[in-house]
């Protein structure tokens, strides 16, 4: 079968016998793919790839060889956080849908993290939901003062109960967060937003963050 190029990311590997390895990664035009390749290691995390591949037959690929670009060095939680990136790229994307701007916002967020850990993440979850079709509908007209209550690919309605201020709904539209009571608000909405589309899938970096 004939040879492809692509850029990619690995997002999760595991072994599949004591010679081979199930690779799922994402590429610039291919999307999020699964490949089969070949101990003894994988491509490196974080690392932009040129990888040359052979489709295996339906949705697998054959990983037959890679060059490593420049590599993002990320420590302590920064690390737990991108592998929160790709849990919800591997959960929330389909495979094989081309994705080219997502892939460079993942690829420009790597890099932001070593920076507002946090506004990085909150501009990371609203363009992945933008991507996969759920994107808020923030260009309401929204009042400071009140709050709002989200109803699930429903929006937002008043209420005096609601979760969210409309402060906290402009500055998510103007993707600026700022100030504690913002960015713990835009935290706890977009949480319950991306937990209703994970469904009953935990994500193992939640886990590793609390503990």
């Amino acid at each position: 079968m004939a040879l492809s190029e692509e850029r990619a990311f690995l997002l999760r590997y595991r072994p599949l016998s004591e010679e081979r390895l199930w690779l799922e990664l994402f590429g610039q035009s291919l999307g999020k793919i699964v490949a089969i390749g070949r101990k003894p290691s994988p491509p490196p995390y974080w690392t932009e790839l040129s990888l040359t591949l052979t489709r295996r037959g339906g949705e697998l690929f054959t990983l037959r060889g890679w060059d490593e670009g420049e590599a993002t060095l990320l420590r302590g939680r920064r690390v737990i956080a991108a592998f929160y990136l790709n849990e919800l790229l591997i959960y929330l994307l389909p495979r094989e849908e081309p994705m080219p701007q997502l892939f460079e916002t993942y690829r420009k967020t790597l890099s932001d993290l070593s920076g507002d850990l946090e506004a990085a993440l909150r501009r990371f979850e609203l363009e992945l939901l933008k991507a996969i079709g759920y994107d808020l509908p923030l260009q309401e007209e929204f009042q400071s003062e009140l709050r709002y209550r989200y109803i699930p690919e429903g929006g937002f309605e008043p209420s005096p109960v609601g979760e969210v201020s409309g402060r906290t709904l402009k500055a998510l539209r103007e993707r600026r967060l700022e100030g504690e009571e913002v960015r713990g608000e835009a935290k706890r909405l977009l949480r319950r937003v991306i937990a209703h589309h994970l469904g009953s899938r935990r994500l193992r970096s939640r886990e590793l963050w609390r503990g």
